[in-house]
């Protein structure tokens, strides 16, 4: 019969410390994360952590942090380790323990889990009350129960360890010209000078340059700079591309426009015909290729229609002037023959006063239709000319959409100006089938 599984949920590894002046940008120099010198008292100034101890741990604690959503909990362990010898603050010697009851977890190595008693216990003299106590003596007791109950030792090896991150996800690296490795990573190297090139899609290759010294830990954050997206659009000749409200020239463009990456509201417009609208989401290194055929507005065919009437009816009056024109060549000619001849008969006459009658009606007719085509026709250029596109936005998007993509900080600090640091982890611990050791799982998050 299946033994009873019996949930209990932990929250521990909350680290805070005493807010720190603002860390300098960090520069990329690989001295900017060593602390395999630091111990206790090696960065402090009258019992407080130097502003250079202070940027230095945070560094290391967002390595650890690193490494440990990487599973690799021995080297989180050892940078936090190592973040506590620049500052003591008890709540990294907590996230140390942690680390290292998962690394027993992981491989059963009762050094590691002796590791993490020592640390469990040194956390509990130091934090009388409050803080993570309660978590504290639960894990204690659950691996003193698993590997003895005696006094912790587990002392971790000092190998010559570098620590490679990058705020962009997706990175991978090569150190020293080996094989491409997914960030974050530790690898165990000989001291001296090495370096490592970071890749990413969307990003500038960088190549950072470091030196460490036997049986230190470094961390080496690598910030990379963002490829701007670009946008090229395809439509009509002079049509009227905006991002976002601004302005961004008329087709065609001798180049792509660059954008910041994000969500971005691109219209492009042309007198007289439908708007095309559309929010677009640009990530780094995409280039996105946009083909519009806008449709003509309503307004712009009515004011096609409308001219088109006004030149027929203008032509209308001039043949109906053409006409009169005729009336006017025969009643000359009749005319003429009277100049001539002294007289002509009463035929002649009458036809000559119905001719110049004839002439006068057409000449009106003509006049009035041709007057009023070209009205006609004015009120279709005014439709023409003031046919401007209606840009309607989008509907807002809903509130599960993704958000663009973000750019992170150059000097790659997200932590730049905190106050605070915290290592949040929710352990579940179960018992196993049938005797079998504990079974645990845990979903850590990492914070300034």
């Amino acid at each position: 019969m299946k033994a009873l599984r019996i949930a209990c949920a932990l929250a521990v590894g909350v680290a805070a410390w005493v807010a720190s002046p603002r860390a300098e940008a960090q520069s990329g120099s690989a001295g900017s994360g060593r602390a395999g010198s630091g111990r206790a008292g090696s960065g402090r100034a009258g019992g407080g952590a130097t502003p250079e101890a202070s940027a230095k741990a945070r560094r290391l604690f967002n390595g650890g942090v690193a490494s440990f959503k990487s599973r690799d909990f021995r080297t989180a362990a050892r940078l936090f380790d190592e973040a506590y010898a620049l500052v003591e603050k008890p709540a990294l010697l907590f996230s140390s323990a942690q680390s290292l009851r998962r690394e027993y977890e992981a491989t059963e190595d009762e050094n590691a889990a002796r590791a993490a008693i020592s640390r469990y216990q040194r956390y509990l003299s130091l934090v009388s009350s409050g803080g993570r106590r309660v978590d504290a003596k639960r894990s204690l007791v659950d691996l003193q129960r698993l590997v003895g109950a005696g006094e912790g030792g587990g002392v971790l090896a000092r190998d010559t360890v570098v620590q490679v991150n990058s705020p962009v996800a997706g990175a991978v690296a090569r150190l020293d010209g080996g094989a491409l490795r997914a960030l974050p990573f530790s690898a165990t190297i000989e001291p001296g000078e090495h370096s490592v090139e970071v890749f990413a899609t969307g990003y500038a290759t960088r190549t950072e340059s470091f030196a460490i010294t036997k049986n230190e830990i470094l961390v080496v954050p690598v910030p990379l700079k963002g490829q701007a997206p670009k946008l090229e659009v395809i439509a009509s000749s002079g049509a009227e591309v905006t991002v976002d409200g601004v302005s961004r020239g008329e087709v065609p463009f001798a180049r792509p426009v660059a954008l910041e990456p994000g969500r971005h509201l691109v219209v492009v417009s042309e007198a007289g015909y439908e708007a095309y609208v559309e929010e677009l989401d640009f990530v780094y290194g995409s280039q996105t290729e946009i083909e519009v055929d806008l449709p003509m507005t309503g307004q712009r065919r009515a004011a096609w229609a409308v001219m088109g009437t006004g030149a027929a009816i203008f032509a209308g009056g001039l043949l109906v002037g053409g006409f009169g024109l005729s009336a006017q060549s025969d009643a000359q000619e009749i005319d003429d023959r009277r100049q001539a001849e002294g007289s002509i008969s009463r035929e002649d006459a009458e036809r000559f006063n119905d001719l110049i009658d004839e002439r006068d009606r057409l000449f009106g007719g003509g006049a009035s239709l041709a007057g009023l085509g070209v009205l006609v026709a004015g009120t279709g250029l005014l439709l023409y000319l003031f046919d401007d596109p209606d840009v309607k936005a989008p509907p807002p998007s809903s509130p599960g959409d993704e958000e663009g993509e973000e750019a992170p900080d150059d000097d790659g600090d997200d932590a730049e100006g905190a106050d605070e640091v915290e290592l949040m982890a929710s352990p579940v611990v179960v018992p196993g089938w049938g005797g079998r050791a504990h079974q645990w799982g845990v979903s850590l998050q990492g914070r300034f």
